[in-house]
């Protein structure tokens, strides 16, 4: 009898157990269907403002108020002596590039920017640093090589270099940086003397100069880029690798 009263009281035990069990998975079902309907009600909320913004778009456009494309800026930056510049300095056009050599972006924009060149002869393009330390750890090693080979180089050692690297590079830090001397060898630079001027950093503060009159001018991303009617004095900017085609409609905007 005191066995059947044992077991009794065990069976009651776990049938309070399991009914505790499932009035707490109630409870959590309860929650997460809350939490559905709370994340559903703001994607909602989201999905209606989008409709809404795309709605008075559309209506400025058919009451003839397209929005402005590439409006033209007040403040650019303007060509220094400093500057690595492709092309005729004196050209008309001018497109100065802040850019970070582990972006991927910036290494398709290198590529539209060598065909608009082509197509332009009018135009000159410069190069400055915009290393996205954050983002890619080595792009402001890199920039630092470059302005090592430039310092013992020239010029046209500095451009070899610079499309070695945009060549090769697999961008978001996939550069071997035990290469570099090879490259700068490749770009007419004594691996040795560019090697004492690249580990010492010596061109650090020539980088960090560009970084900061890429802050001043508002860049916080890259490639951020102006283009610039140097005759005329209009400039607009030129946001992360655009098509040849919009920067073809920015050429005209500037005329």
């Amino acid at each position: 009898m005191v066995e059947y009263l044992s077991t009794m009281a065990a069976d009651k035990k776990i049938l309070e157990q399991i009914d505790s069990l499932q009035k707490t998975v109630k409870i959590l079902v309860f929650i997460v269907l809350l939490l559905f309907l709370a994340t559903g009600a703001l994607f909602y909320k989201d999905y209606v403002r989008s409709g809404e913004t795309d709605r008075a778009a559309a209506a400025a456009q058919a009451n003839g108020e397209p929005q402005e494309q590439f409006p033209l800026l007040e403040e650019y930056p303007k060509l220094e002596k400093s500057d690595h510049v492709r092309g005729n300095p004196n050209a008309k056009y001018l497109l100065i590039e802040y850019s970070d050599y582990e972006c991927p972006f910036c290494k398709r924009f290198d590529a539209t920017v060598k065909q608009l060149m082509e197509e332009n002869k009018d135009l000159a393009y410069v190069y400055r640093h915009y290393p996205l330390d954050s983002l890619h750890s080595q792009a402001r090693d890199e920039a630092i090589a470059a302005e090592c080979v430039a310092r013992l180089g020239g010029e046209d050692a500095f451009w070899v270099f610079n499309d070695i690297i945009y060549e090769v590079t697999p961008s978001n830090d996939g550069l071997n940086l035990a290469e570099l001397p090879k490259y700068a060898e490749n770009a007419g630079v004594s691996a040795a003397e560019f090697m004492a001027c690249y580990e010492n950093k010596e061109t650090k503060n020539i980088v960090e100069e560009q970084f900061q009159s890429g802050v001043k001018y508002g860049i916080n991303g890259t490639p951020g880029s102006f283009l610039i009617n140097t005759k005329a004095k209009k400039a607009v900017l030129i946001p992360g690798a655009l098509p040849i085609e919009q920067i073809r409609l920015a050429l005209e905007k500037i005329q």
